[in-house]
């Protein structure tokens, strides 16, 4: 799975202005090309300092949203919220961003084309085997859980998660996962 996190979009954000010291220079050493590297690689991330790589909530309804969709059940994701603001992505290494940012494995540096131009691009890279548990609060007035578990599988092969997924504006192959357990869990109320 790749990701980008959207950070770089906000010209205040640190790893922004930050980048873009680099890309502003006419002449750029090898020096500033790794720096850089290294730059967009940590930007690409979603970091946490507790939980360490993780998905944003927003970022589970899109995917669940879009799924939805398919099954002209979009609509009725209003009825859908995650209980916790942050779901964990568990892989070797997960919560030490030294050891991966050091880990050529974790970056897939490639060539994308952003306003007609072909640039290098370095984004985080999820090894195969990754897992992410989260608890989605459904209000079973919208939707019961046969349609979840049908929403979810259908993200979990048509949609993906992270960059270049299959339901992504430029499509590709990473991303896609498979559900290994879904739980209804009773008595559980959100206030």
């Amino acid at each position: 799975m790749l990701l980008k996190n959207g950070r770089t979009s906000n010209p205040l954000d640190p790893m922004t202005r930050a980048i873009k010291e680099i890309t502003g220079k006419k002449t750029k050493t090898d020096e500033d090309y790794e720096k850089l590297s290294d730059l967009e690689f940590e930007a690409s991330l979603y970091w946490d300092d507790e939980v360490g790589v993780h998905f944003p909530a927003e970022n589970i309804k899109a995917m669940f949203y879009a799924a939805a969709k398919k099954i002209k059940m979009g609509r009725q994701t209003h009825a859908i919220l995650l209980d916790h603001p942050l779901a964990p992505i568990v892989f070797p290494n997960h919560k030490n961003l030294k050891k991966l940012a050091a880990d050529p494995d974790m970056r897939l540096v490639n060539m994308v084309v952003i306003q007609k131009r072909k640039t290098i691009r370095t984004r985080a890279k999820i090894p195969a085997g990754w897992t992410c548990t989260f608890t989605l609060l459904v209000d079973e007035a919208f939707m019961n859980l046969e349609t979840v578990e049908q929403i979810l599988e259908i993200a979990s092969i048509q949609i993906g998660c992270g960059d270049w997924r299959p339901g992504s504006p430029s499509p590709g192959t990473y991303g896609t996962f498979v559900i290994e357990s879904i739980e209804e869990l009773k008595g559980v109320v959100a206030a």
